[in-house]
This record gives C-alpha cells, structure tokens and sequence, in this order.
C-alpha cells in the first residue's frame, strides 16, 4: 500500500535497552519521556497521494517523512491514509521514546480525513490543531518580512508541513497546554478558537443509546433551524469540575452547528504507554518535592480526592482510617500487601494552601511514624491528564470532598469503574447510582471505624482490580455529556419559544423526552 519512510535520526538504542531492561515501557518510575510536535500536510491525487511529516522539538527540527501511497483502485480510501499515518506516528513515537504532545494540519486534510483529528487524540493522545492557510501571493510591493513570504501554495511539501509544526509549537504555553484563549467581551475561545478538533458528533452518538442522540438532534435542529444563540455566563476556576462540564457541551454544541458560546477536556482511557508518560511526570514530581513516590506497577495505591479548599479535618479522618485498615492487615490470616495512600488536591490557579499540607504532613510524622513511607500529600497540578493516569490505575478512590466538586469527580471514579467510598452526605443528584454500582460504598462523614473496614474487606480480595462489575458500561445516558446537552437544549427551546416550564421535581431529561414525545 505504501513503502515505510526511513527516520533520519539514529535510534537511540542503548537508551531502550537501559530503559526497557531496568524499568519496562509501562513502568512510572523510568525517565521522564522528551515531548515532540508533528505538523503534516499532503497532495491528494486521484493516484498516489502523497503525505508530509515534520517532526519537531521545542526549538528545533529533528526529522521528516514521507508517505507515498499506492493503490489498485481509482482512488485510495481515507481510512487507509489515517490507519497508516496513526501506525506510523505511534511507531516513531514508541521507538525514540517520545511523547508527541500535538499535530498540526491543514483545513484540507481535516476535509478529506474527517476520522483523523478524533483518531489522533484517542489512539495516541496528541492535540490534533486544524490551522488555516494564508493563500496570499508576494507582491511587487511588498517591503521587510512579507517580501520573502510565499503563499501556501507556493510552498513545497516539506515546507508547508514544517509551517504547521512551527504553527503547532506557537500553539503550546507552560506544562505543554494550549494557551488559554480569552477573546473580546470576555468570551472564552473553546478548544483554541476551535482549532483543537477531539471530537466528531458520531464520537458523542456512540456514547449514548440511539434515544437520547434522537432527542438531542431534535432540539439540536428546532434550534439551529429558529437561529437561536445560546450564551452561557459564569466565573469559574480552570480546572473546576463545573468548568470541564460548559466546555464538553460546547464542544458538543459545536460539533451539532448550534452556536453557544461562553462568556466568562477529561476522562478518556488510554493505553500503558501513554499512561506512562504522565506517570513518570508524577513520579519525578513526587522524586523532586521529596515526598513518597508511586512506582508502578510494583506499588498499589489509594487515592484520596480533596476539595479545592481541603479540610484538615477531612483528611485526619481519612488518615485514621488507613491506620485501622493497617491494624487489621497486620492481625488477618491474608498476606500484607500495604497500599500506598496517595492524598491529593486537584489544584488550580491560586489555591496553593500551604497550612493545609504542613499539617497533615505534621500529624503523619508525629503519630504514623510506620506508615509515613507509604503516605504522600501532594497537590496535583497541570496537565489533567496526570489526574485521569492516577485515577486510571488507583485501586480504590476515597472522595471525601464536601465541595460542589464531588459530584464530578464522583462521576469520573465511575466511569473508570473504580471501587470508590463516598460520603453519605455528598451524592447529591446522584444517590441513584449506588443503587445499581455494587462499586461504590458510602460511609459517614466522621466514621472511620466503618471507613477502615471497608478499605481492608476490598483491597484483600484476591482476583481483578474490579471484581464486582463486569458489566461494559454502567453510566445511564442522563449523566453523560450528550444527557447533559438534552437538558441545556430542551431549556434553550422551550424558552425561546415563550414556553413555561414547571418541572416540579421532575427530572429535566424526562421532561424532554416527554415534550418530543407530544411533538
């Protein structure tokens, strides 16, 4: 179909072997991987397309590719070109040991490999950025900069595929996230101005049943047919689980041609090797602030979610209970295998409280002097994707949050089929999932008695990481993004009809569901 390009670069392979033999690809306690950046462009003839790959670090370029296809056909299938450019990208990717951050292409190439942009961000968790061309000619005219710049479509391949690298790396600040994008009036850009493509609409329709995608392209197209705008208003901190929420449905409303906007992206699987990426991040964090590290796969842990503005009191309650699921470790007939208690705060700008951490790290080393090794208190930063790893590989995850957070946070231990304890009092909308999870336990909010007993009776069963629910999927389409959208939708149309809405403790969904019924 197409002859494999030959990398420029020699292979580092005493590297490999030095990590392979002593860590393992999945390892998190191997060196931290270098980050690169891929901008692609390509001719597509009827025969023979042609597809450019410039491979770049932050400062530099360090390789180029060429695919040249060839097929027995008139013309070669889209979803042959994106097979073979994935192989070819996580291939180089998995060979120099590097991580690619994002991909950058032109508007052409998105129009011709509609499937490539989402495939890029599942498969192999890059960014994929759609960018625009300049078809602008040099003029007679022209004066300083603009008299040595030619048009894109003067460009060579090389040339405009070493462009969109360029473009690509412009497109990253600190920590290797896009640049947050605040426009005129306060509006907040999603996705880069939405050049940042995860996500196709047929990606939200095979998350949801075939009833809730019929209800939300009905009120999709009742709004997009009336020219209804919809704008959402809030001030709400980055990383905030409220946050992550707004941008899914615009993300959504986007990919339906519904025009949201917001005036003022997380919890996809991923394979080993990416989780490793974000592991060793953890890990050399964790090295650097000398606190207790993760070494997985050898260790095994337990995850503590705090609020934004944790409670010391929260976490001593959650200390003591490690200290009696110890106890009866220490007395059962089963072998002792401790696991590590991993206590964190998703941060986000400003709410560094350093009170908080120099308590619990003073009550740990004045009363669980044995246990301090295998305790660590850390705040847990950008990117998002170090928390969703975390999250991803934790045994069991204890949110003993009070903050508006909780209800997030709880849907994303859900999803990822985590065993999770929960207080009580803290399900919220919610408390009908404990109903049908036999994964999710909820205790008092001072109980650690009842707290420690449930972390010993589930971490010293033998067998699967998840022996209690084999089922697929247990997440009912009212919680998912597309619910959501079905929700905000319905309101949207109903009120911009003149309609009166009375729920009376209804759930909004069914009254959606009810009013497309009537229709």
């Amino acid at each position: 179909m197409y002859q494999p390009p030959t990398y420029g670069r020699p292979i580092p392979k005493h590297k490999i072997a030095r990590c392979q033999l002593r860590f393992g690809e999945k390892s998190w306690s191997g060196q931290t991987f270098d980050n690169i950046y891929v901008g692609i462009s390509g001719v597509f003839r009827c025969l023979g397309p042609k597809v450019a790959i410039a491979i770049s670090k932050s400062n530099y370029l360090v390789d180029y590719l060429e695919l040249e296809f060839t097929h027995e056909e008139p013309q070669v299938p889209s979803a042959v070109i994106c097979d073979s450019l994935i192989a070819e990208l996580e291939n180089y990717s998995r060979t120099y040991l590097e991580k690619i951050v994002g991909v950058a292409l032109p508007n052409e190439i998105d129009e011709i490999l509609p499937d490539l942009c989402s495939r890029l961000w599942m498969e192999l968790d890059c960014i994929p950025l759609v960018l625009g061309q300049q078809e602008r000619r040099r003029q007679p005219a022209d004066y300083s900069i603009l008299s040595t710049y030619r048009g894109w479509n003067e460009k060579h391949l090389d040339e405009q595929a070493d462009s969109m690298v360029r473009k690509c790396i412009r497109s990253f600040g600190v920590g290797n996230i896009p640049h947050l994008d605040i426009g005129d009036h306060g509006i907040v850009n999603i996705d880069t101005a939405f050049h940042v493509h995860l996500s196709q609409a047929k990606d939200f329709q095979h998350s949801v049943t075939p009833r809730t995608w019929s209800l939300v392209r009905h009120y999709a197209t009742d709004l997009t047919k009336r020219g209804v705008r919809i704008a959402i208003f809030s001030a709400t901190a980055q990383g905030n689980a409220a946050a992550n929420a707004t941008i899914l449905l615009l993300r959504l409303s986007h990919c339906l041609d519904i025009d949201m906007r917001w005036f003022d992206g997380l919890n996809k699987n991923m394979k080993d090797w990416d989780l490793a990426v974000y592991g060793r991040q953890f890990h050399a964090l964790c090295r650097n602030s000398g606190i207790t590290a993760i070494d997985y796969p050898n260790d095994k842990y337990i995850i503590v979610e705090m609020a934004n503005t944790p409670s010391f009191q929260h976490a001593l309650t959650v200390l003591q209970a490690y200290n009696e699921y110890y106890d009866l470790l220490k007395v059962s007939a089963s072998p002792p295998f401790l696991r590590k208690l991993l206590l964190c705060v998703r941060q986000t700008h400003g709410n560094t409280d350093g009170d908080f951490y120099a308590s619990v790290a003073s009550h740990i080393a004045s009363n669980m002097k044995d246990l301090e090794k295998f305790i660590a208190v850390t705040p847990i930063k950008l990117p998002d994707q170090i928390w969703n790893t975390l999250l991803s590989k934790a045994e069991l995850v204890i949110l003993f949050s009070d903050s508006k957070d909780c209800e997030g946070r709880f849907l994303e231990a859900v999803q990822k089929k985590n065993k999770t304890i929960i207080r009580t009092e803290g399900l919220g909308p919610y408390a009908s999932l404990v109903e049908i999870n036999e994964n999710v336990f909820t205790v008092g909010i001072a109980d650690f008695h009842a707290m420690g007993q449930c972390l010993f009776q589930n971490l010293t069963l033998q067998g699967h990481r998840h022996p209690y629910n084999p089922r697929p999927n247990n997440i009912c389409d009212e919680i998912t993004t597309t619910g959501n959208a079905v929700n905000w939708l319905f309101l949207a149309s109903a009120l911009s009809n003149g309609d009166r809405i009375e729920p009376n403790g209804e759930y909004i969904y069914r009254l959606a569901q009810g009013r497309m019924e009537e229709s």
